[in-house]
């Protein structure tokens, strides 16, 4: 094996292809510039960025991408000196992924335990997500929604797709004549793991499609050579994915640079800008009103504070809210009552008193 060369040939995690692996190897390394092979579908994000890190301190490595390689492995170009893929390579980036357990017979406190877990861990897989967005947008120049968009479609791209987007500075011509298999078991790997196969042969191909590929293939060479280089191909476009959406279609049909539109497309898209239109002046007359409602509350405090202050230069003073508050309290509790009298006084009921009168026929007491 050559000194300055390293090899991922697997999965990217803490047992395997880890960040520690990769230290031992790149001090291993002479001086000067260093080769790193890939060969993954990835792994440990947190393993891979501490990779990234090493490559990037180092400052003279060039990452090469062979075969299919995926999700984490698809950052450690990202911080080289210089990234290539072989031809026959294909590449794919994806939203972050977490592991989730949370199955079960559960009761009610349980089950809200476990959506607060998951709204947890959706928090971290988002978070992770747009990290990693941010460094494919750092080295390709495309926005970070486009980034993300590209990420939820999780789709295989060839070598040349991947220069295209930014993401490899380069394709390098493979010196393998045979396409790349997907093994079975390979491709159990792939679905377990959520990660749609790439258009590549598969162990279970009969020779006769086989040969009727190849055919295909040689007839496609022969008719590209017939037409002129500057003809313009016709293609479905599926760029425009809310567009698409809103008028029922996968993409348009492209020719000549110019597309053909159907009178219900139009109706379509004239309806879901009409209702967007109402939508948005529905939403200014909410927001009107709500602006309405908080002046005349606030009008209506502001009355109630100016009569607080009022009462006194304390309550007027003070700094705060809780300060007036308590200032009116103040008040309340130095405002000077009446004593009680506990009953005591003069009866002024008739007949007490210089007025009372003996009753002659009823003084039962000087009888």
């Amino acid at each position: 094996m050559a000194k300055n060369l390293i090899t991922v040939n697997g999965s990217i995690d803490r047992y395997s292809y880890s960040s520690a692996y990769f230290m031992y190897m790149l001090k291993n390394c002479d001086s000067g510039p260093v080769r790193v092979k890939v060969n993954s579908y990835g792994g440990d994000v947190n393993e891979a960025l501490n990779i990234c890190n090493q490559i990037a301190e180092h400052g003279d490595i060039t990452v090469e991408y062979i075969s299919f390689n995926a999700s984490a492995a698809t950052l450690f170009g990202l911080y080289a000196k210089e990234s290539i893929i072989n031809s026959d390579s294909l590449f794919l980036i994806h939203k972050a992924t977490v592991w989730v357990s949370n199955w079960g017979t559960m009761n009610d406190d349980q089950i809200e335990d476990a959506i607060k877990e998951m709204q947890k861990q959706k928090k971290t897989a988002e978070a992770t997500t747009l990290t990693l967005a941010k460094c494919f947008a750092d080295k390709s120049g495309k926005p970070v929604a486009e980034i993300l968009t590209m990420m939820k479609e999780a789709k295989w791209l060839t070598a040349e797709e991947a220069v295209n987007a930014g993401f490899v500075d380069k394709v390098t011509e493979s010196k393998c004549k045979k396409k790349p298999a997907v093994s079975n078991d390979l491709a159990a790997i792939f679905s377990a793991n959520g990660i749609p196969l790439p258009f590549a042969e598969t162990e279970n191909e009969e020779p006769e499609e086989n040969a009727i590929m190849s055919a295909l293939s040689e007839l496609t060479g022969t008719l590209k050579n017939i037409f002129p280089k500057n003809h313009k191909t016709d293609f479905m476009n599926k760029d425009f994915q809310f567009l698409n959406k809103t008028v029922g279609v996968d993409g348009f049909e492209v020719k000549n640079e110019t597309v053909a539109v159907s009178l219900a497309q139009l109706t379509a898209l004239n309806d879901a800008l009409k209702k967007a239109e109402e939508e948005k002046t529905a939403n200014a007359t909410a927001l009107t009103s709500a602006c309405s409602e908080r002046d005349a509350a606030k009008n209506d405090l502001e009355s109630v504070i100016t009569g607080l202050n009022g009462l006194d230069n304390t309550v007027k003073d003070a700094q705060d809210n809780a300060a007036k508050i308590a200032a009116v309290k103040a008040l309340i509790e130095s405002r000077p009552g009446v004593p009680a009298n506990n009953g005591e006084g003069k009866d002024n009921h008739p007949g007490s008193g210089d007025e009372f009168v003996y009753d002659d026929v009823n003084n039962f007491f000087n009888e």
